[in-house]
């Protein structure tokens, strides 16, 4: 199956799966609609734009596109000939526009106007008038820039000056339809179903504060969580729909016992204890671990032993005695009385003796 589908079946993330499957040098699973022939009209298109817009065209990936485009020693869009029609564009304008009217590096259009001979454009300073500025950020710079005849740099100037942001020409509102969509699949599924970059819909789904899709990372509800331990945990991961390692993790967290045929209740007796003890001492005596009976006892709503108010008759008694000692006469852990001495400066019992 494909890196997406895998990582959420797996509950990992996608990069994990990707580096993963690359160091053991498995081949990529190509989606449906990567997965077919290539016909003569498809490549007849390579090399004829970039490589990236050609692949959401021909709806393959960029990789796809790239590797059957190097095969055959065809050209990059960037690296192709050079036209008269191109040529005569040289020293029309800055090198930098001349770079993004025709998806060519800036170093090859420097490179091939000196070879040409052609001088570097001069910019000549003319004043903005009120049309030209309303026509800012209505397209991309380059394109508004050619229109009226200015340099790239002045236009982007202008538009900085003026405190607008820069137009992008692969933006489009948000639909409340897609927004829906966000952080409920994988955001490579979702760009491929709302025709977007995955870039794009990380970047949305950030912005939103959605947490990204992740099965066993999904939100526990407090029905889920009362069944754990109720039934073997792989029954419960096919009826919540998650992996079976998710659901252990979770038990694991909330210190719940595996379903266990010879699981006995608690007696009667113990449940009286909870909470007059340390958990320790009720684990020990039921054979059960100190998780376990913490979290039997917060589901009873049970304060822990010894988290009382303190009274001002124990507060007198502390450095008095030791803390052990006197943890056992007042009903609380030699670890909560040590704590309350400390907090209050109180001397230990066996310093004050030396004094």
């Amino acid at each position: 199956m494909a890196d997406d589908e895998l990582a959420a079946k797996l509950g990992r993330t996608l990069a994990s799966v990707r580096t993963k499957r690359q160091k053991r040098r498995i081949p990529r699973r190509l989606s449906p609609d990567e997965d077919r022939d290539w016909t003569p009209e498809e490549h007849a298109m390579l090399g004829t734009m970039p490589d990236v817009e050609l692949a959401q065209r021909l709806r393959r990936s960029v990789s796809a596109v790239a590797q059957r485009r190097s095969r055959h020693g065809i050209p990059g869009f960037a690296m192709r000939d050079w036209t008269a029609k191109e040529d005569r564009l040289l020293g029309t304008n800055s090198d930098k526009q001349i770079s993004l009217e025709l998806s060519r590096p800036l170093k090859e259009v420097r490179k091939r106007r000196k070879q040409l001979g052609i001088l570097p454009f001069i910019w000549e300073q003319r004043v903005w008038t009120l049309e030209e500025e309303r026509l800012l950020c209505t397209m991309p710079d380059h394109e508004l820039a050619k229109r009226l005849g200015r340099s790239l740099g002045s236009v982007e100037g202008k538009r900085r000056e003026v405190g607008l942001p820069s137009f992008d020409e692969k933006w489009r509102p948000w639909s409340k339809e897609e927004l829906r969509l966000l952080g409920t699949k994988p955001d490579a599924e979702i760009a491929r179903l709302i025709n977007r970059t995955p870039s794009a819909v990380t970047h949305r789904r950030q912005l939103g504060q959605i947490p990204v899709y992740h099965p066993a990372r999904q939100q526990w509800s407090n029905d889920q969580d009362k069944l754990l331990g109720t039934q073997p945990d792989e029954v419960l991961a096919r009826r919540f729909g998650r992996p079976v390692n998710a659901v252990i993790s979770r038990r694991h967290v909330l210190h719940i016992l595996a379903a266990s045929p010879q699981r006995r209740p608690w007696p009667e007796m113990e449940l009286r204890r909870l909470g007059t003890c340390p958990d320790g001492e009720i684990a020990a005596r039921l054979g059960l671990s100190e998780g376990a009976v913490s979290w039997h006892r917060r589901r009873l709503g049970i304060k822990p032993f010894g988290t009382g108010e303190w009274a001002s008759g124990e507060i007198e008694l502390l450095g008095t005695m030791s803390d052990a000692k006197l943890a056992a006469r007042i009903g609380r852990s030699a670890e909560a009385v040590q704590q309350k001495r400390k907090r209050l400066g109180v001397l230990a019992y066996r310093w004050q003796m030396r004094r």
